[in-house]
């Protein structure tokens, strides 16, 4: 939180309630740099207002200056939330103070000015270092999850997840864990993850067999349960140049 960026959009002139209520949402993420990268979800969430509502916000305030965006990728090339960054310098706002490069000047009795200094805590984190945007692990893991649904939900709940166990663990588990050849029955990603599933087979893991390390068996039951397929694994079951193994015995 920058209690500069605050001070400011608290002072700014000419906006809408719903503009100044945006801003000082944006000034809550801001860093020392005027700078965050809250998604639109986020900022709808934290004001109550419409993702509508807040792309149009967004979009006005940036033709009018008052804020830049710049467009983020992560690695595998996907949209990230945009890096903004709160532009006040020059705006007119209240009670005679005007805008500086690196605080708000105010009048103070005798004619002399006072330039607020900068005080930030709890800065927004930076953006993800993590591969892709996701957590050690999670892409294989998910690969193997007969289920495909909510990845973002199944992401949080994976990070969570590793607070309390390992990557491997996650990922041998849910290749051996039981599931229902039915859909319906198999529960969300995330539901796993939250439930620690992982935990169920504590006893049988240790006396049964090595989970298998083959992917096949996780591709082909999602194939059937759901019909997903990932195109890196190449041409579908029944496709010329499929490439794996016979589907009938390995989706059962």
């Amino acid at each position: 939180m920058s209690v500069q960026a605050i001070t400011a959009a608290m002072a700014l002139r000419s906006t809408s309630p719903s503009e100044k209520l945006l801003l000082l949402v944006l000034a809550n993420y801001a860093d020392e740099n005027m700078r965050c990268w809250p998604s639109q979800r986020r900022l709808a969430d934290d004001t109550g207002l419409t993702d509508r509502t807040i792309r149009k916000l967004l979009s006005d305030m940036e033709q009018r200056g008052i804020i830049a965006r710049t467009e983020r990728q992560r690695d595998d090339g996907s949209r990230a939330s945009d890096v903004i960054v709160l532009r006040f310098e020059g705006a007119q706002i209240s009670g005679g103070a005007e805008m500086v490069s690196g605080g708000v000047r105010k009048s103070v009795p005798g004619g002399a000015e006072m330039v607020s200094g900068l005080t930030t805590f709890e800065p927004s984190p930076e953006p993800s270092k993590e591969p892709n945007g996701e957590p050690e692990g999670f892409a294989e893991w998910w690969e193997s999850y007969p289920r495909k649904q909510a990845r973002g939900a199944a992401r949080k709940a994976y990070r969570a997840a590793l607070k309390k166990t390992d990557a491997s663990t996650l990922l041998s588990s849910v290749r051996a864990y039981p599931f229902s050849a039915e859909g319906r029955f198999i529960p969300h990603p995330a539901t796993w993850l939250n439930d620690e599933r992982w935990l169920d087979l504590a006893v049988t893991a240790r006396a049964g067999p090595e989970p298998p390390s083959d992917p096949w068996p996780a591709r082909l039951r999602g194939w059937k349960v759901n019909g997903y397929w990932n195109s890196e694994w190449g041409p579908k079951p029944g496709k010329p140049g499929y490439r794996g193994p016979g589907e009938v015995e390995q989706a059962a």
